[in-house]
């Protein structure tokens, strides 16, 4: 990992050695988030786009035991969540497992399916925010909703959040 310079840091006050850190490049636009699980001495970064692409100048950190939930104030999307799972990232495991779950076909015409075999839920969002549907299937059925851009929510059954962004046809 290379030298950043962090605009935020927040200390886990329930996980020894977790820190989550915070660059922006300007206001409102395109930010990092870096975490370390050793007390800062290696640190990675997450994946822009687990984060969906999005831009803000503000996040806020919540521990908790062996979990750091980021709240992302985006100027895009609005509030959005990420879900650190300290315990994977701890014990050196492939931290990005949880964001390889695969949704297609995208764009999307009537149905969009999700391949994850420890699928919880999946809901679908609009680009304001409000929940349009939601199912406990890996298949979603689209066809009646307008051409556009949607949020797909998806929680597996170790409660992870994946966001993944689709286009309807």
């Amino acid at each position: 990992m290379s030298d950043f310079v962090a605009f935020k840091v927040d200390y886990s006050d329930v996980n020894n050695g977790v820190l989550v850190a915070a660059t922006y490049t300007s206001m409102y636009t395109t930010f990092n988030i870096f975490y370390s699980v050793d007390n800062g001495t290696n640190w990675k970064n997450v994946d822009r786009d687990d984060l969906l692409q999005t831009e803000t100048n503000s996040i806020s950190v919540d521990f908790s035991d062996k979990k750091a939930f980021i709240y992302i104030a985006s100027a895009d999307l609005g509030l959005l969540g990420y879900n650190l799972n300290l315990d994977v990232l701890a014990t050196g495991e492939a931290s990005g497992d949880k964001a390889k779950v695969l949704v297609y076909p995208n764009p999307v015409v009537d149905v969009v399916h999700v391949d994850d075999k420890n699928l919880k839920s999946i809901a679908l969002y609009s680009m304001e925010g409000k929940k349009l549907v939601e199912t406990q299937s890996n298949e979603l059925n689209v066809s009646k909703l307008p051409k556009g851009v949607y949020v797909l929510r998806i929680v597996t059954s170790d409660n992870n959040i994946v966001s993944k962004k689709i286009i309807k046809k």
